[in-house]
């Protein structure tokens, strides 16, 4: 009984606290509305009210506070927590849910709530907020009445400053302008005078070899024996030049193929002629093995009945054989003419007994580009370091006490200068490059057409030479170039059947790869192909293989079958595209396309040489041609047609060539 009575008394206590709150509520709301008018008048002249504030008010005022009480049914004795929560949202926060028996008492009082809002508004308390909200609208009317008269009242005239003027600052003086001064050649400024304004010869120059003055008439004997009675371009301007003891170096630039070997072989012959002792006095370098062959060959001839001895310098030979065969340890040289790689050349510098250079009067370097290019264990610094500390060891005389030297007999004399031929086909114009060389008093003689790379006259002497390239290329004139564009890639080596047969192509004809793999699968190819068809060799289709890889003999062998038309067809890599001369070609074709410009211009020198006429071919593939047309073959200097087009057709599949050459592949 006493815990029912108790449990009542708690209910009627709760009760009453809500009634209290309830009148509170109440009060707050009536203290509230009364606050806003006050707030109202005195803010009405500062800042305008929003319409709806006092809306907001009252949100504000129902939301402020929110009491929430839980009772713990597992406790004796019951406690009651209130717990409150302010919000500061214009929205009414719902209380946190509670267990069913707590929370319906509170949707009672909330039902109980809104019911008496209403009757409160039907009954006449909402007075309070109307009268605030006509309130509002009177303080708007002012505000409004006030910006009307703002905007109507003339705005006050703006006061200009007064300029203030500088005194006592006087402009500083200036010099008088000047026009833009012309730009100038970088290229022509920078290269010296020698380089920048050569001597030009035209492929086409000849001049009889007995109209030079300074070669005898043994000499010109000689020369006419060989077929030689007129000089070539290049040979009718350097001969002078190198047979007056007075010039200087020279630098010479002319298309592979134009007589360059001649034109230094002949002074130096010439000159030398007179000499009584055989002692080491011209040396002439060369890049390969093969190049030394061939000028070997070239002095050989000329030097016949004169008395010279000729011997060469090669890394294939044992150094002690070749030191036998230089040297002798009690007279000292055996040979007036050396022609030698650089490297072996170095060998005998620093490691062959009574080798020395003191007496050497000429220093030929041919195909210059390539041996300056390479160091070749720094040949160029021990060479014309070797001569000039010989120089200076040795006095030198001349006339008589020249002449009693060549005898044996010692005497001071005075030094004499050494005479450097510089050659290639690219001639570079890199002055750092011929730095090293150290050339005296240098000339430079370029044999090309006068025109333009393309193919137009040089008609204006001031031509800018800002664009003119370090290194001039030039082919042949009586050279006719075609591109024969590959249009299935799988077919290329039938292309290149189908240019042979169609051109009636028997003879002479070289054919470059770019690898020693490549050359060999292609000569196996056309071979049996060749077979497959049941041609013979006899009908002009045998094929010839020379390739880095080869042994030295059996290349020479090769080589020695193609000069007796023994085979028709040589195919090789660039091994022998560098001055090799090679009588009767008259074709080139380069299956793969050269990876310079240089490459190809010594490639394709392989014909047209001598004044004679060749073709050259170069089988082009689609992603090629690109690079071909714009930088292979664009900047060359040659005959006014250029390159032509060439188109070569294929037969149908399966029928001749072509069905041989798919079933050689595909079976």
């Amino acid at each position: 009984m006493k815990d029912a009575g108790a449990g009542l008394t708690a209910e009627e206590e709760k009760r009453k606290r809500k009634e209290e709150k309830r009148e509170k509520r109440k009060q707050r709301r009536s203290d509230v509305g009364t606050e806003t008018e006050e707030k109202a008048k005195e803010d009405a002249e500062q800042t305008p009210s929003k319409k709806g504030k006092k809306d907001k008010k009252s949100k504000k005022s129902k939301a402020d506070t929110a009491t929430e009480d839980v009772d713990n049914d597992n406790n004796d004795n019951t406690n009651t927590i209130t717990t409150t929560i302010t919000t500061v949202t214009t929205e009414e926060v719902p209380p946190p849910a509670a267990n069913d028996e707590e929370s319906k008492p509170e949707k009672k009082d909330k039902k109980h709530s809104k019911k008496e809002k209403k009757s409160k508004i039907a009954s006449g308390e909402g007075e309070e907020d109307a009268s605030g909200l006509s309130k509002h609208k009177s303080i708007l009317q002012k505000l409004v009445k006030v910006k009307t008269k703002a905007t109507l009242t003339p705005a006050a005239p703006e006061v200009e400053e007064e300029a203030i003027e500088a005194k006592g600052l006087e402009p500083l003086p200036q010099p008088a302008p000047t026009k833009d001064p012309k730009r100038l050649a970088v290229l022509a400024s920078s290269l010296p005078p020698w380089l920048a304004a050569p001597i030009v010869v035209t492929p086409a120059t000849t001049v009889p070899f007995n109209g030079m003055t300074g070669i005898s008439p043994k000499l010109l004997t000689r020369l006419e024996t060989l077929n030689l009675p007129n000089a070539f371009a290049v040979q009718s301007a350097v001969v002078p030049l190198l047979l007056d003891p007075k010039a200087g170096d020279v630098c010479i630039s002319a298309a592979t193929g134009s007589g360059k070997t001649l034109s230094y072989i002949l002074p130096i012959v010439q000159s030398l002629s007179t000499r009584v002792v055989t002692r080491l006095r011209a040396v002439v370098v060369v890049p390969t093995r093969e190049l030394v062959s061939q000028v070997f060959s070239t002095a050989v001839s000329l030097t016949s009945g004169t008395g010279l001895k000729v011997g060469t310098g090669i890394g294939s030979k044992a150094l002690a054989a070749e030191q036998a065969l230089l040297i002798d340890p009690d007279t000292g040289s055996k040979v007036d003419i050396l022609i030698t790689t650089p490297g072996r050349l170095v060998e005998h510098i620093k490691n062959t007994p009574g080798f020395c250079l003191k007496w050497v009067k000429w220093l030929v370097i041919d195909e210059a580009d390539r041996l300056l290019a390479q160091s070749f264990q720094e040949w160029v610094d021990v060479v014309v370091g070797s001569i000039e500390t010989a120089a200076k060891d040795q006095d030198w005389g001349n006339g008589l006490e020249d002449v009693l030297e060549d005898l044996g007999i010692n005497v001071q004399a005075q030094q004499i200068a050494v005479r450097k031929v510089v050659l290639s086909a690219t001639m570079t114009k890199d002055a750092g490059k011929l730095a090293g060389l150290k050339l005296r008093r240098p000339t430079m003689v370029v044999v090309e057409k006068p025109v333009g790379a393309d193919g137009t006259a040089k008609d204006d002497e001031n031509e800018d030479d800002e664009d003119m390239p370090e290194e001039v290329f030039s082919v042949p004139t009586e050279l006719r170039e075609y591109a024969i564009p590959i249009v299935n890639k799988e077919y290329k080596p039938l292309y290149l059947m189908y240019l042979l047969r169609n051109r009636s192509i028997k003879r002479g004809t070289i054919v470059f790869v770019k690898s020693n793999e490549g050359a060999a699968r292609l000569a196996k190819l056309i071979d049996t192909v060749v077979e497959k068809i049941g041609i013979s060799k006899e009908a002009g289709w045998t094929t010839g293989l020379v390739t880095g890889e080869m042994e030295k003999k059996r290349r020479e062998k090769v080589l020695r079958s193609f000069k007796k038309d023994e085979v028709q067809i040589l195919i090789c890599s660039d091994l022998i595209s560098r001055g090799l001369d090679l009588p009767h070609v008259d074709n080139v074709v380069n299956y793969d396309i050269p990876s310079s410009t240089r490459a190809y211009v010594h490639r394709v020198g392989r014909t047209a040489r001598a004044g004679k006429e060749g073709d050259a071919f170069t089988l082009v593939e689609d992603k090629e041609a690109r690079w071909f047309w714009r930088d292979l073959v664009k900047g060359i200097r040659r005959r006014e047609e250029g390159v032509e087009r060439m188109a070569v057709a294929l037969e149908d599949e399966g029928m001749g060539w072509r069905g041989a050459y798919e079933e050689c592949l595909y079976g």
